[in-house]
């Protein structure tokens, strides 16, 4: 006869502690029939009436309510290598590889007790919880599964500050990329994850309180930027939106440097935000050097609110009262969500807080953006809304009410061509030179325009994968190349007073990428080279939507000083009148998490302070711009409607 090896005992089918009683309402006690202990197969668990030792799971935490109802249909199931029940306590204790499951909630341990009428599990000894993209880990949980409420100590995890968002904004002109600027890196990996430590954390399904707090928004280890605090706590205000309060405590650097920081609070989801903090410059409105403090306010889960008071720090160290109500300002915004898709937008500033001339130091700009297929209709009103028109520097719309049609960012089928197209029409009041007119005539526009444009890549170097050496100073791996990106852009607009204004454009463009940012010393130098030429047909009577020439050539440097040092600068010269019309200088520190950068513009007179922490949703205005600065080129405005700036 042959042998035949002996196997092993099969493991105890999934356990059913308790089932939802659809008939009772969900806010009676506990319930208490038999029914409650359902099983999926007979001996699935010892029943141990006799006393147990098992002392290291009785509940001890304070805080964590007992008992509670399951909704209607909600199962709580447990499995185990071993489990035992105690039939008169209503009690089950398992051992070895433990798992238990409510609905998207897995906890897992390597003991755990559960008792059916406190509705408490208490696990010890390797203690997970899962739950979507959030993953905490710990020594020891007490756990109300009906109420989703417990106690973690010791606890590891991660906080996951990306959601998808209902709301799609499409950029107008999304393929007519315009001037000097860096070809857009490769696909990057998911980041927006902060891990943390904390030894104590006590959690409801609202959200958390983290005691001795330790984050990091770095993947490796040691973190090179850690924050500490003595307590945090996260509350949801949303689908896919949380608020984050983080008590003061101490930054520190590549471990061996730290600051002290005061209490933040922010919300962290899909949206770009303003950090608490920001430091800028604009001479047209602000007189030079300004602080602004951004406060967050949410009226219910879909609205938000945002008060920045601002002081004219230039202005006021200039003027006879530095708390003269002219050095300092206001600005507010709204932003309402809907389930449907649609967004509104409120934008509001005040330059000064003063009575006299306020017609003249107020902006604001209303927008509702809908939906339509994969396309997004705008509807808009401004009132002294700003624009930067290059050659013609700063200019000043009255107002503005419109409505716009923008498409997505289309690829057409293999050949890499990107195609945008947009319409809009509106009724403009804007400062003119044209003697027939008055000096801020009232008239109709309609116009329409498109973009084509296609990369190519010359030459490129091999990627390199995810790796510390790698990520020293950046956020993905630097992939040397030489790319030629060239493009296409038609503008047509027509006037109430019978003017009209034609643009047809074209562009080549050179940027080529060498060294990898990984080295010490001159391992990055990024340079590009763009000529720009068209054919212009009429005249718009207004300065702001004018293309007062049609030929420019822009050219850029960033180059690695040493370390994480960079400095770059971009310029843009008119060819037709041989002058510089847009510049910036920028001196960065890179690092793999953050990056902190301050970027000057002698020709807007702008400046500011920007601050990025890994893919947390802090974030400042390309280049410095202020708030609600539009800058139009060929023709048509490219308002930034995703950025932190946007209204």
């Amino acid at each position: 006869m042959p042998y035949l090896p002996a196997l092993p005992p099969a493991p105890p089918p999934l356990v059913r502690l308790v089932q939802a009683d659809p008939q009772a309402p969900a806010k009676n006690p506990p319930p208490e029939r038999a029914r409650d202990l359902q099983a999926q197969g007979a001996g699935q668990a010892q029943d141990l009436s006799t006393g147990i030792d098992n002392t290291a799971l009785q509940p001890r935490e304070e805080g964590v309510p007992v008992g509670g109802a399951l909704k209607p249909g909600e199962e709580v199931f447990l499995d185990a290598d071993t489990q035992q029940y105690d039939q008169i306590n209503r009690v089950f204790t398992a051992r070895g590889n433990v798992k238990m499951r409510l609905r998207e909630v897995l906890l897992s341990a390597d003991q755990m007790q559960v008792n059916l009428d406190t509705r408490l599990a208490v696990a010890e000894g390797n203690v997970k919880l899962v739950q979507g993209e959030q993953r905490i880990a710990g020594t020891r949980m007490e756990y109300n599964f009906a109420r989703k409420e417990g106690v973690l100590l010791n606890a590891t995890g991660r906080i996951d500050t990306k959601a998808e968002s209902k709301v799609r904004i499409n950029t107008p002109l999304a393929a007519d990329l315009t001037g000097a600027s860096e070809l857009p890196p490769p696909p990057k990996p998911r980041g927006g994850i902060l891990r943390f430590e904390a030894k104590r954390i006590v959690f409801n399904a609202e959200g958390w309180r983290a005691e001795d707090l330790r984050v990091t928004p770095d993947q490796f280890d040691p973190p090179e930027l850690e924050l500490v605090s003595a307590r945090a706590t996260l509350r949801e205000i949303g689908p896919g939106s949380n608020r984050l309060m983080i008590d003061s405590g101490t930054l520190f650097f590549d471990q061996n440097f730290a600051m002290p920081f005061p209490a933040i609070e922010s919300v962290i989801d899909n949206e770009k935000r303003k950090p608490p903090y920001e430091v800028g410059s604009d001479f047209l409105d602000k007189g030079g050097v300004y602080y602004q403090q951004n406060l967050y306010v949410e009226f219910a889960k879909n609205i938000t609110f945002q008060i920045s008071p601002q002081l004219y720090i230039q202005q006021a160290l200039s003027s006879n009262s530095f708390l003269d109500p002219k050095n300092f300002g206001l600005q507010n915004k709204l932003s309402v969500e809907y389930d449907n898709g649609q967004l509104t937008r409120l934008f509001s500033e005040i330059n000064g807080l003063v009575l006299d001339d306020l017609e003249n130091r107020v902006r604001a700009r209303l927008e509702h953006i809908v939906p339509v297929g994969n396309h997004t209709l705008t509807f808009s009103y401004a009132y002294r809304e700003r624009f930067f028109n290059y050659l013609l520097g700063f200019q000043t719309a009255q107002s503005n009410l419109g409505i716009t049609l923008d498409s997505p960012l289309i690829t057409l089928g293999s050949s890499g061509v990107r195609l945008s197209y947009q319409a809009n029409a509106a009724l403009i009041s804007a400062n003119t030179d044209q003697p027939q007119l008055d000096r801020q005539p009232d008239l109709g526009r309609f116009r329409v325009a498109g973009s084509l444009s296609k990369t190519i890549t010359l030459l490129q170097a091999e990627f390199l994968p995810l790796s510390r050496e790698t990520l020293r100073f950046t956020q993905i791996p630097v992939t040397p190349g030489l790319f030629l990106d060239v493009g296409t852009t038609l503008v047509q607009s027509w006037y109430s007073s019978g003017d009209s204004q034609g643009y047809l454009g074209g562009r080549v463009s050179l940027f080529s990428i060498l060294g990898r940012f990984s080295r010490d010393f001159l391992d990055y130098t990024a340079l590009s080279l763009s000529y720009n030429n068209g054919f212009v047909n009429g005249e718009s009577p207004f300065l702001f939507d004018r293309v007062a020439s049609r030929e420019q050539v822009f050219a850029g440097i960033t180059q690695q000083i040493y370390g994480p040092l960079r400095f770059g600068v971009q310029t843009g010269i008119d060819l037709t009148f041989g002058r510089a019309v847009d510049t910036f200088y920028t001196v960065s520190l890179d690092r793999r998490t953050y990056s902190l950068s301050i970027t000057y513009n002698p020709v807007r007179q702008t400046g500011g302070f920007q601050l990025r922490v890994d893919d947390f949703n802090w974030g400042t205005n390309a280049y410095g711009r202020p708030d609600q600065v539009t800058d139009v080129v060929g023709g048509v405005e490219r308002f930034n409607r995703n950025g932190p700036g946007s209204p």
